[in-house]
């Protein structure tokens, strides 16, 4: 698979994924615009990070519709993808261990963001790793975004009420 179909898939399925996830679980007005603000703001924030990425040679991303140093079309896919994330954790609160289980899927959320672009290094070829990055960069990356998007979700849904 190319750059350009991964890029593809990626926005499509985060875009379907999205709207299922929203007729699913009907969350309301509030929490889906929470949903969608928190994907924008991490879809934003990602553009950022890649472009800075890509300026000092840490890593590049490849794609279709290609904007600043990053794909378009990934990140119309991210930033779907993180707004189902958000609506994810909402199941979460009938847990027995609410805080706990957020936390854990914080973690299957990074590990998650950490493999895709692991899966993009060797099978998909739509990330390289630059001549000035490591795997260290990237962790602390997944690790700033996945926790950052719940802070802001969670923030957001408070505001709204």
């Amino acid at each position: 698979m190319n750059p350009g179909q991964t890029s593809f898939l990626v926005m499509i399925g985060g875009l379907l994924t999205a709207v299922f996830m929203i007729a699913y679980q009907r969350p309301g007005w509030k929490k889906a615009s929470a949903a969608i603000f928190t994907g924008l703001v991490v879809g934003l924030v990602n553009l950022a990070v890649e472009s800075y990425g890509y300026e000092h040679q840490i890593y590049k991303v490849y794609g279709l519709i290609t904007i600043g140093h990053s794909s378009l079309a990934l990140t119309i896919g991210w930033v779907s993808l993180t707004a189902c994330f958000a609506l994810g954790s909402e199941s979460l609160k009938q847990s027995s261990r609410p805080g706990r289980a957020l936390l854990i899927y914080i973690i299957a959320g990074i590990i998650a963001g950490i493999f895709s672009d692991y899966l993009g290094q060797i099978a998909t070829y739509h990330f390289r790793m630059g001549p000035d990055g490591s795997w260290l960069h990237i962790y602390l990356i997944w690790i700033t975004m996945v926790t950052g998007a719940m802070f802001i979700y969670k923030a957001v849904v408070k505001v709204l009420g």
